[in-house]
């Protein structure tokens, strides 16, 4: 006895809907390393910046040489 052909056209879409989604599954996981990869950079030039703002000469307000007046850290915002 043959299936029904309705019942045959659904498991034929069920089977590529769930190819489809290991793709976007695949591809999100690709995404989320990449981005967890930019995260570890973005850290790293932040406290670059935040390093080099530290060593920056003021000379407003009366600071000598060597003295630094102010320093500012930089947040960048990432998920």
């Amino acid at each position: 006895m043959t299936e029904p052909a309705g019942l045959d056209a659904a498991i034929r879409q069920g089977t590529q809907n769930a190819e489809r989604i290991a793709g976007l599954n695949a591809a999100l996981n690709g995404l989320s390393r990449k981005l967890g990869e930019l995260g570890t950079a973005v850290d790293g030039i932040q406290g670059t910046v935040a390093d080099q703002a530290e060593g920056v000469l003021l000379p407003a307000g009366g600071q000598g040489p060597g003295e630094v007046a102010e320093s500012r850290q930089v947040h960048v915002a990432h998920p």
